[in-house]
């Protein structure tokens, strides 16, 4: 599928495979149709874009957002707060 957008990462919580700075390509999902659970997205939320792997929460209607950095722990999210799902489909690290 071909990207439709970009966005340029801030922070490292998802160093060393997305560092800061550098350009992720994303294509917008229906995430009523499915999830693939472990995968990184970018979730346009009520509080900003986050880029996190995505893991199935026991609480109903919540999500874990989790960073490739151990120094960041997970998170939760419950997905009323999601105005978009965007799968990530590559990216660009400028030297």
């Amino acid at each position: 599928a071909a990207a439709t957008c970009a966005i340029r990462i801030k922070g490292d919580s998802m160093s060393p495979k997305y560092p800061s700075g550098s350009i992720v390509f994303l294509n917008k999902i229906n995430e009523k149709a499915y999830i693939e659970w472990g995968r990184c997205y970018v979730l346009d939320t009520d509080n900003g874009a986050v880029i996190k792997n995505i893991k199935k929460s026991e609480k109903d209607g919540e999500i874990i957002c989790e960073s490739l950095n151990p120094e960041y722990l997970p998170f939760e999210v419950n997905t009323q707060y999601i105005k978009g799902w965007y799968k990530v489909l590559g990216t660009l690290t400028l030297e």
